[in-house]
């Protein structure tokens, strides 16, 4: 009896076993362009859920995604070109449109549409997911007021809380230390025989100076500042101050976690506390003997007012910063007037507001240069600070990258800004020979050479924040730094360019 070709079974491999065949039932399939964030990939329109209110793979709907099948011949709404596999059929996940793959390289931030909403909103908060958009909601969403919270009021509060409390510390060990002044020369009048005996061991006096904060020594086991566990070679040490325990590490070996120190060193410092009259009659500042052991977030406190009046008077210090009010003058200045540029509202207004500002960037990028020849010098293509400002390196470093990308940042709005408002000249026909380049001036040639010159460092300080953000693995501000490098470099190019023979 012969078999149909809807056998459940046929004989293969010689007869030796039967092999199941599923029934074939031919159905028909409606192929699509299946679109997502990394790209197009033809996919089976069945699996698609496009109902109201479906969303993709990150949450946001679908539902006002236009589809092809609506359209005879879909085109993109930007440049017009006919949407196929090669162009790309891509739906923005913002206005639900179709572009084709080239207008649709940009990423925004969205969340699912309220009650009343049609279309997917911008959202800017750690809420919003990122999706992929067409160039027209790219830009319009740098004109959309963006949701966010001002903490500058709650930062205040919060600051002010910590420097009281900073303040009154302060306040209670410069009381100590008053006291233990006091009763460290009452001590010593009234015994001239062996100033030992009185301060080898701690008594009831010392003790009640900290105002019943004195640390039991069965309650700790660790150092208060290094955490280092006390074992027979490191001791404990109570601080006369504040009463903490804590090791004695005078040599630096772990945080100069507290010290043995002479009490003429405070005093010398310190001459105008409130000491008592006896103390002003029999303290002598060259005597040494007299010694109390101070943990170092005390001593810091105690000589806190007496740095900031070293620091004050020293002449590096008021060099730096005078010259850091002259560049934040300026700063000041330029973020005052771009809005009001950027607002003009007539030829004439629109012209003298940017003079101004052309003016005071240059000013700006002046004193910028000063600053870093001032403090700054090269070594093998990194930029150092000199030697005898080596104590403010951190002080310098900062001032200097900040201010130099803010320069940047504004030039390169200013560019924009004048562009954008720079007036349509009328087309011309195009000549037949070029007119020769126009050579050069002096004056030209010279600021021509400080901006490229400005520019090679803001590129040499993105390069060193890229590094910094990709070791630190900050993913996320690495798009717009690396975007920054590539318009300074074409600036660079350009400058080299018109320069010629006469660069670097």
């Amino acid at each position: 009896m012969s078999r149909g070709p809807n056998a459940n079974s046929i004989q293969g491999d010689g007869g030796k076993s039967p092999v199941k065949n599923t029934p074939i039932t031919p159905t028909k399939k409606i192929n699509k362009i299946s679109v997502s964030d990394k790209g197009f990939s033809i996919g089976d329109i069945t699996k698609r859920d496009t109902s109201p209110g479906s969303p993709s793979k990150n949450g946001i709907t679908r539902s006002h995604w236009k589809q092809s099948q609506s359209q005879s011949q879909p085109t993109c709404k930007i440049c017009g070109k006919r949407l196929n596999v090669k162009n790309g059929i891509v739906n923005c996940r913002k206005c639900g449109e179709l572009f084709c793959n080239g207008h649709t390289h940009y990423r925004v931030k969205l969340r699912n549409p309220a009650e009343g909403e049609k279309n997917p909103q911008y959202d800017s908060s750690k809420d919003g997911v990122w999706c992929r958009c067409c160039e027209t909601c790219f830009e319009q969403s740098r004109l959309t007021e963006v949701n966010f919270r001002d903490r500058t009021k709650e930062f205040k509060i919060k600051r002010q809380e910590q420097l009281d409390l900073n303040k009154l510390h302060r306040t209670k060990v410069q009381r100590n230390f008053i006291k233990l002044a006091n009763l460290m020369v009452e001590k010593k009048s009234a015994n001239k025989k062996s100033i030992y005996s009185f301060f080898q061991n701690v008594d009831d006096d010392e003790r009640s100076i900290t105002g019943g904060n004195w640390a039991m020594d069965n309650n700790v086991t660790n150092c208060t500042i290094c955490f280092t566990k006390f074992n027979f070679l490191i001791r404990k040490h109570h601080c006369r101050l504040c009463g903490e325990i804590v090791c004695d590490d005078s040599n630096g070996v772990r945080r100069n976690c507290s010290m043995y120190v002479p009490l003429s060193v405070f005093v010398e410092k310190l001459p105008n506390l409130n000491y008592s009259n006896n103390f002003r009659d029999e303290f002598d500042l060259r005597d040494d003997e007299l010694r109390f052991r101070c943990c170092v977030n005390c001593k810091n406190s105690l000589l806190y007012d007496w740095k900031r009046e070293y620091d004050s008077n020293d002449l590096q210090y008021e060099e730096i910063f005078s010259l850091y009010e002259g560049m934040l003058v300026s700063k000041q200045y330029i973020e005052r007037m771009m809005p009001i540029y950027e607002m003009g509202t007539s030829t004439v207004e629109e012209a003298k507001t940017g003079h101004k500002l052309t003016m005071s960037l240059k000013d700006l990028e002046n004193l910028i240069l000063h600053f870093k020849k001032k403090f700054f010098y090269k070594h093998n293509e990194t930029l150092l600070v000199c030697e005898e400002y080596l104590k403010y390196n951190r002080i310098l470093s900062n001032i200097y990258q900040s201010m130099g990308t803010f320069l940047h940042d504004n030039l390169v709005e200013f560019k924009a800004i004048s562009e954008k408002n720079k007036p349509e000249e009328v087309s011309r026909p195009p000549k037949e020979e070029s007119s020769p380049v126009p050579r050069l001036t002096k004056k030209q040639i010279r600021e021509l050479r400080e901006q490229l010159m400005v520019l090679n460092e803001q590129k040499f300080l993105v390069e060193n924040q890229i590094q910094e953000f990709t070791k630190d693995r900050k993913f996320d501000e690495l798009d717009s730094l690396i975007t920054n490098k590539e318009e300074i470099s074409q600036t660079i190019s350009q400058l080299e360019e018109e320069l010629g023979e006469f660069g670097f």
